[in-house]
């Protein structure tokens, strides 16, 4: 079974569940097995919920455990981590029925985006600490990245940034990540692998993508240059 399909029955399982038994539930989660976190980790995450109606998926930061030392990984703060996430029920309703099930693109990558389609924020939080185990093997790193390689293409995600996120996985260890991403990339292209059919998906990667990277960075460089 792929991890997809794993999630989709836990969730469905989960609601019935509730359902079936007059549970009422506000949020709802997902976990990987091999996540580390601190035992008032959802209790801490509830309250930024409760703090802000418009949020509609966080999570915390991710920390590595690389070479037996905690290594923070650097993403966009507006991404909330795939191993584990809780999403409100009401963007859930709206953003991963449907979307999240879709086999052919990153099943977090799809809820993000259809969260925020919805008109729902999408957050990750620092003061809230999450740790996962990262693959040290060269073939693991291998794998992973040429994995995101063929996911930024069937998701349609421009030549362009594609070349760029190649660029700066150069200058990242191990320093070969870079060139497994954009084989992954290119070895779809060759072999003309089936793309993401979702609208909306489709319209948010051809037409607001690059915007939304702009913004985000522009507003980075501006607010480091305040400090």
């Amino acid at each position: 079974m792929n991890y997809t399909k794993a999630c989709e029955r836990g969730f469905d399982f989960a609601i019935e569940y509730c359902n079936k038994n007059k549970i009422d539930y506000k949020y709802i989660g997902l976990v990987d097995g091999d996540v580390i976190m601190d035992e008032d980790h959802f209790e801490k995450l509830i309250s930024k919920f409760e703090n802000n109606p418009k949020l509609g998926v966080a999570s915390g930061i991710e920390y590595c455990i690389n070479k037996g030392k905690l290594v923070r990984n650097t993403q966009r703060d507006d991404l909330p981590l795939g191993p584990i996430r809780l999403w409100r029920v009401e963007c859930f309703i709206e953003s991963v029925t449907g979307g999240y099930y879709v086999s052919e693109g990153p099943p977090d990558t799809v809820s993000n985006i259809k969260a925020k389609l919805k008109g729902w924020e999408t957050k990750q939080f620092e003061d809230i600490r999450v740790i996962t185990r990262q693959t040290s093997t060269a073939r693991g790193y291998w794998k992973g990245y040429f994995q995101n390689g063929k996911y930024a293409y069937v998701m349609y995600t421009p030549v362009i940034i594609v070349l760029i996120k190649s660029i700066t996985y150069y200058f990242k260890y191990p320093f070969y990540i870079g060139l497994a991403y954009i084989l992954g990339y290119f070895n779809c292209f060759i072999h003309k692998t089936e793309k993401i059919k979702d609208d909306e998906i489709i319209t948010y990667m051809k037409n607001e993508k690059q915007k939304e990277l702009f913004k985000y960075y522009t507003s980075n460089i501006i607010r480091v240059r305040h400090k």
